[in-house]
Formats: C-alpha cells, sequence, structure tokens
C-alpha cells in the first residue's frame, strides 16, 4: 500500500532525523520500477525535495487516478468538524487533505483553501462568525486564534459553572422553609410544655401522687421529644403531624 509506505517512511525520517537535499530520489529509489517510473516525472523545486512534507502529498497526488483526486477536491469543500473532534485535530485533518487535494498549487494556494474550509467547517457558529470578522486570513493564525477564543469561553463556563449549581428550585427551597419553621414550632412547644410543668408543680403542693403524676407526664414529654417522624425522620414530631406527608392533606 503506498499510503501506508509514505506514513512509514515519514515516520523514519523524523526518527531518524535525515536531511538530505534530494531526500526525494532516496524516496524513489525505494520502490518498484512502475512506480519510479511514474514519480521521477514530478517536477519539484530544490525545498520539496529535501522535505518529505512537501514531496509525499505531490507522489501520493501522482498515484491518484483522475476521477479520485477530483472526488477528493469536491469532499474538502465540504470538510466539517465532528462533535467529538477538537479544533487541533480537525485543523490536522484539513491540512492533510489539502495537501492531497492541491498538491500541485502553489503554497499561499493551498493556505488560502485551508484556511477557507478550516473556518466554515467549524461546528461552533459563534466563533465561525467571529474568524471571519476579524482581520485573519492565514490558516495558522486562524488555527491558533479559534484555539484561543475557545479556552477563553471554557474558562468563563467553568467561572459560572458554581453559580449555576447554587441556585435552588422554588419547590425545594418552599419545603425547605416550612421544615425549618416547623423545627422551630416544635422546639418552642416543647420548652413552653417545660416551663408550664415547672408552674404547675409549684401550685399543687407537695403531695407524692401528685408529683409523681407530674414527672411521669415530663418523662412521656422528653421521651417523644427524642422520638423521630417515620415519614421525615426529623425529631419532635410524628408522622401524622409531618407537613411532608401528602396523606395529612
Amino acid at each position: 500500500n503506498f499510503a501506508d509506505f509514505c506514513a512509514d517512511f515519514r515516520e523514519h525520517v523524523q526518527l531518524t532525523r535525515m536531511k538530505d537535499d534530494n531526500l526525494s530520489t532516496y524516496f524513489i529509489n525505494l520502490l518498484d520500477a512502475t512506480t519510479k517510473k511514474k514519480l521521477r516525472k514530478a517536477i519539484l523545486s530544490p525545498a520539496q525535495r529535501r522535505d518529505p512534507d512537501k514531496f509525499i502529498p505531490i507522489f501520493r497526488r501522482k498515484m491518484m487516478p483522475p476521477h479520485e483526486a477530483e472526488n477528493l477536491q469536491m469532499d474538502f469543500s465540504d470538510l466539517a468538524q465532528k462533535s467529538d473532534e477538537s479544533i487541533e485535530s480537525f485543523a490536522h485533518r484539513v491540512e492533510d487533505t489539502a495537501s492531497l487535494a492541491f498538491a500541485e498549487d502553489s503554497r499561499a494556494n493551498v493556505d488560502d483553501q485551508c484556511f477557507s474550509a478550516f473556518v466554515k467547517g467549524l461546528n461552533d457558529t459563534k466563533l465561525r462568525i467571529q474568524l471571519r470578522e476579524s482581520s485573519i486570513r492565514t490558516f495558522t493564525a486562524a488555527v491558533e486564534e479559534a484555539i484561543r477564543r475557545h479556552g477563553i469561553r471554557q474558562a468563563e463556563e467553568k467561572r459560572r459553572a458554581p453559580e449555576q449549581t447554587t441556585d435552588i428550585p422554588e419547590e425545594v427551597y418552599r419545603i425547605e422553609q416550612d421544615t425549618l419553621h416547623r423545627d422551630q414550632r416544635h422546639h418552642e412547644a416543647a420548652a413552653h410544655g417545660s416551663s408550664s410543668n415547672q408552674h404547675f408543680d409549684r401550685h399543687k403542693g407537695r403531695g407524692g401522687a401528685k408529683r409523681g403524676g407530674n414527672r411521669d407526664s415530663r418523662d412521656r414529654a422528653e421521651k417523644n421529644k427524642n422520638k423521630l417522624c417515620h415519614y421525615c425522620k426529623q425529631p419532635n414530631h410524628f408522622a401524622k403531624h409531618c407537613l411532608l406527608n401528602p396523606l395529612n392533606y
């Protein structure tokens, strides 16, 4: 597979840091006789001969059938960023496709094609409009600006996130307020009952039976005070008096 061979050659050059003013010839000599004959017809500049990123797209374009090359240019104009694709990944895809679709064009024309396809294909409408209205007209600058604006927007969303999570729905807030007021009433009632029992003891004399009966009443009140509602699990009331129990309405 010619495409796989090109990818392996690029990786080999990067790992070995190979530098040669005629690297394209070294590449061609590794191929079979038929492919050599076809690729030797390609006209390359001195800068293209020593850079695999420049001569490999030209060679790949040479190896394509004419109809496939035309379809590649048509597909390039319809490139769009995927929902789970980052801006950097989309930019690399645009650049790689352009290097094949416009391999024989000038660098300036390829950059213009990349810029137009990148801005048009962004799935963020606001970012697309901002780039079009800006003075940026080069592909590299457009990618850097898109990444910068996207990072700023993410930072603003993170700052707003805690404020949004503190918003309490009105129904939940009402229930919490009702529970708070109910607990306050229960505490006040318990305190009032305790003071009434003390007042009753002072005015009922010192009989053992009466004092014992008052003590039993206080014990029962204290015991009920420590019980929890079986519905809302809050103290100082029973389920039949619970304000949150729908059966009480």
